[in-house]
């Protein structure tokens, strides 16, 4: 493929401060002409000033009077294919989520795929389907990511839609969650001086301190936030015990639900995953978890005109 080459032309350069004629062919089994269209998408696309010393039988890199730095060329083919994958996919989940920085990343990148196989409509080609996300407002992504990996305190106006409330937080970020079609922040709350989980799409506004952020340990969030199923964190008190119709259980043996079965603090997120297999579901305990479900399956039947 036309990346690998590209990418052995320069590891060369980096390496030896040239490359040979010969050293293309012997690695390739290609032409003068292959090494020509080669070191040409260099140039038109990444903007490297290769030229060719006949004196030495090298090409090499034109000397600038202000310098240059070799532009970064990190991917082999499948390489370059996976992080347009990555970006699609961050594009289709948020659009116009930090456009502005991965952008012109994107744009060298579709300009080498689109040099080897002549149409640029690659993206077209990955097409995903996000279930019922929640907008998240761009400013506040970008501030919340620099301060999760600066390590710094944030200062955020949080909408709380169970609540109906907005509050003021200080808060010490500790990572960024995409869970569900949704982003998350795991942080330390100095407010109510514990771990707290965020929705994104609840921050109205958000603002970087100049104070560092309080650690935790990664170990001490793994036990906090996923020991217990579904984003409520928490030790879990009760495991739930289902059992499925035969035709359901084929398509849910493939599921991960949580890896230790299914152990929850608060059983909200369950019964709606409960819920959306109908009938197909019945609960065998705890029996606090079966009456609720019940319960809610008598007042929808009630919604619908039926005793």
């Amino acid at each position: 493929m036309q990346f690998d080459r590209l990418w052995f032309i320069c590891r060369r350069l980096r390496e030896t401060g040239k490359i040979t004629q010969r050293e293309y062919i012997e690695k390739f089994e290609r032409g003068e002409k292959a090494l020509d269209r080669d070191l040409r998408t260099l140039r038109n696309y990444c903007e490297y000033p290769i030229v060719y010393d006949r004196a030495r039988g090298a090409y090499y890199l034109q000397r600038q009077e202000d310098g240059f730095e070799l532009p970064g060329f990190w991917f082999t083919g499948r390489e370059l294919y996976a992080v347009l994958a990555i970006y699609q996919l961050l594009h289709q989940v948020e659009p116009g989520l930090l456009h502005e920085v991965i952008a012109p990343f994107r744009k060298r990148i579709e300009a080498l795929i689109s040099s080897e196989f002549g149409c640029g409509d690659q993206c077209d080609r990955i097409r995903i389907l996000d279930h019922k996300p929640r907008s998240v407002d761009s400013d506040a992504f970008q501030v919340v990511a620099e301060a999760v990996l600066s390590r710094y305190r944030l200062a955020l106006n949080f909408y709380s839609k169970g609540s109906d409330t907005l509050s003021q937080r200080e808060v010490s970020p500790q990572r960024l969650v995409y869970y569900r079609h949704n982003w998350y922040l795991d942080a330390w709350c100095h407010l109510r001086c514990a771990m707290r989980t965020f929705s994104l799409d609840g921050i109205r506004k958000a603002r970087l301190l100049k104070d560092k952020a309080e650690e935790v340990a990664t170990e001490e969030l793994n036990a906090y936030f996923g020991t217990s199923y579904g984003i409520f964190a928490g030790a879990p008190t009760q495991t739930a015990k289902l059992r499925f119709s035969p035709n359901r259980a084929r398509w849910v043996a493939q599921e991960r639900w949580h890896p230790d079965q299914i152990p929850y603090s608060d059983d909200r997120e369950l019964i709606m995953d409960i819920l959306s297999h109908g009938p197909d579901v019945e609960v065998l305990g705890p029996e606090g978890l079966r009456e609720k479900i019940v319960d809610l399956h008598k007042h929808a039947i009630k919604r619908y005109g039926f005793n």
